[in-house]
């Protein structure tokens, strides 16, 4: 068994078996015939050129037939290969499965090669055994009369018929129908589960779930949503193999994979974001009860406000801000796990978590 196969193993198979027996036809059973007639004599007839011309003219002809016979019994036999009803010497051929993502429209799960491009592989081994004797442009056997004269440059009729042809073509794509039946199953099992990260519904929920008001909670069910989505791929076969067809599902797999990750890091992104707004808005707070606090009061009055917003600083104000720092350090331990903060994002979340610490002496100096 050779396995399965992909595209150009399939084409280099074929052609170097046709090229082997062309080698065979033009250099040892061609040149057997012409041995034979060689005299152009046959015992007990007087000959004359344009006898022997005749004579050979008819050996070209049954050569003819005989060489349009074996190509179309090769057609025929290339073709009951793939019969539905007999699949013993059926080859396996590699198909993947991909996520195509050209630019000008939208991505789409799809066969590579494509159904089209299947079936033209068959097809053209159709017309690489149809034109593997006598091409365009190619000569593997004279007519005799060319053969005997050394020149080789008269070629004898091997031209199949369009009618065997086209009957040949619609057999294969008959097949190829009835094989990617399966195959197609598969490919619309992934479009129906996974189709709605790629076709534009998962990033217009992404962008609905950013612009409404939810909690850190609400946005880590999402996180863990998108991580059992990508699980979920993950453990999708990555091979499996039909009648004639094995399909492989790796790249699909990794592009719809990245797709539930680039919704995924959105919400992060967005989450973050609005972290570090929080952790800025503390520290602005924070540095505000500072300034407030070391101001040099012009008069009483100013005095008794600054006094009160102390007091005021060091009782409620001060239980909120602690309250949203431990909320900030909750949410900072969860994203140190979904994301790589920058060396400036690492220095706001310690000075944030420091605050509390570095307000004392604050309060201590205003004390005084």
């Amino acid at each position: 068994s050779l396995g399965a196969l992909d595209f150009p193993h399939l084409r280099s198979f074929v052609v170097r078996d046709i090229e082997r027996n062309e080698d065979y036809l033009s250099s040892s059973w061609y040149p057997l015939i012409c041995q034979i007639f060689q005299t152009g004599q046959i015992q007990g007839i007087t000959s004359t050129p344009e006898k022997t011309n005749s004579f050979y003219n008819s050996i070209n002809t049954l050569v003819s037939n005989q060489l349009r016979e074996l190509l179309e019994r090769s057609i025929d036999m290339w073709c009951s290969l793939f019969d539905p009803e007999d699949q013993d010497y059926l080859p396996i051929i590699k198909i993947d499965i991909i996520l195509n993502e050209d630019e000008s429209t939208m991505s789409k799960i799809d066969f590579q090669p494509s159904i089209s491009e299947f079936i033209n592989v068959l097809r053209y081994v159709v017309d690489k055994i149809a034109h593997s004797i006598n091409g365009p442009n190619r000569i593997r056997i004279a007519t005799i009369q060319s053969f005997l004269n050394g020149d080789d440059n008269i070629p004898l009729d091997t031209h199949l018929s369009q009618t065997v042809i086209d009957q040949a073509y619609k057999q294969l794509a008959d097949i190829a129908e009835y094989y990617f039946q399966e195959p197609k199953q598969l490919l619309n099992t992934y479009e129906d589960k996974y189709n709605y990260l790629i076709d534009g519904k998962a990033q217009a929920d992404v962008e609905k779930f950013n612009s409404e008001n939810h909690t850190f909670d609400e946005y880590t069910q999402e996180f863990n949503r998108y991580n059992d989505i990508v699980k979920q791929i993950m453990l999708e076969p990555t091979t499996v193999e039909f009648p004639l067809i094995q399909t492989n599902s790796e790249q699909v797999k990794q592009g719809l994979v990245e797709a539930a990750r680039k919704h995924r890091n959105t919400l992060v992104e967005k989450l973050v974001n609005d972290y570090r707004k929080e952790c800025q808005s503390i520290c602005a707070e924070y540095e505000a009860i500072k300034q407030r606090a070391l101001a040099k009061p012009a008069t009483t009055a100013e005095l008794n406000d600054i006094i009160k917003y102390i007091d005021n600083a060091k009782g409620e104000k001060s239980l909120l801000l602690t309250q949203r720092i431990k909320e900030v350090q909750r949410q900072m331990e969860y994203l140190l796990e979904e994301y790589l903060f920058s060396e400036e994002d690492i220095r706001l979340n310690a000075d944030t978590l420091l605050w509390p610490r570095n307000i004392g002496p604050v309060f201590d100096t205003n004390d005084e």
